[in-house]
């Protein structure tokens, strides 16, 4: 966690040696400040269902089984 504050800081602070660094980074990754009008953008356009317990196979809602779920072995 130590790294992801001091990447933090190197961003924010265009004094900081790694500024430059930390820009690129952001760049390549497509990293974008936050913006809650696009957030609720992206949000509004999922679509939840309400869980159906009684067609998925489970132990005490721990998923064995689901159409909609890979489980990972």
């Amino acid at each position: 966690m130590d790294m992801f504050y001091e990447f933090l800081e190197a961003y924010h602070d265009p004094s900081h040696e790694n500024h430059d660094d930390a820009l690129e980074f952001v760049k390549m990754n497509i990293f974008r400040p936050y913006n809650e009008d696009h957030m609720n953008f992206l949000l509004k356009r999922l679509k939840y269902r309400k869980t159906e317990w009684d067609n998925i196979r489970h132990e005490n809602f721990i998923v064995i089984k689901d159409k909609y779920y890979k489980v990972r072995q």
